[in-house]
């Protein structure tokens, strides 16, 4: 579903029970207004830039920018010329974007325990994802010239949240696995990933 955001800000959403991923783009100019975070946000981009007004100081986003937000923290953002595409993370959902998605919230009961997790980024300190190592998640390949791992990802999390960005060579599989934890996933091209060094 579509979520109206603001004035030429527009929001593709996919939620579980703990978390709300949402697509966002942006217009050339277009602003999202101040509001206080009611959830912890992590915020990933992916295309253009943006001003970051975040409790009275001024941050700037552009590709490959993340940044760890609060509850309580107050936020707006203003696009730069070329507009802003990012991935937003929220724990827990927030219901009022879910409402302007047109769905019916009036049953749901917003919240997620707490995991008492340490975030891995520091709050309100933007970062160059590429400056985060990659994580194996198979074994290193013994037909590799050089033996890695052909699944990694680079991770950021939150205190309910994390956001996993995975890349796998061609034609790689890891093992079936389980986790009591909600996934949602969304699959960027290739020429969209960064390689690994």
């Amino acid at each position: 579903p579509v979520a109206n955001l603001a004035p030429g800000v527009e929001a593709k959403l996919a939620w579980g029970r703990g978390a709300l991923l949402e697509h966002v783009t942006m217009g050339p100019g277009a602003q999202y207004p101040a509001q206080t975070l009611g959830e912890e946000l992590i915020i990933v981009v992916t295309a253009g830039s943006a001003t970051l007004e975040l409790d009275g100081k001024t941050l700037e986003l552009t590709r490959d920018s993340a940044v760890y937000l609060t509850p309580d923290s107050i936020r707006s953002m203003k696009a730069g010329p070329e507009g802003l595409q990012t991935f937003e993370v929220y724990s827990p959902v927030r219901l009022d974007h879910l409402a302007l998605a047109g769905q019916d919230v009036s049953k749901a009961e917003p919240g997620f325990p707490d995991m008492r997790v340490t975030p891995s980024l520091e709050p309100g300190v933007v970062v160059n994802i590429n400056q985060i190592q990659w994580t194996p998640l198979t074994d290193p390949a013994a037909n590799l010239d050089h033996p890695r791992s052909t699944a990694q990802a680079r991770l950021i999390w939150g205190r309910n949240a994390q956001v996993s960005m995975v890349r796998m060579d061609p034609g790689s599989t890891f093992a079936k696995h389980i986790h009591p934890e909600d996934q949602i996933s969304y699959a960027l091209t290739a020429s969209d990933i960064n390689q690994p060094d």
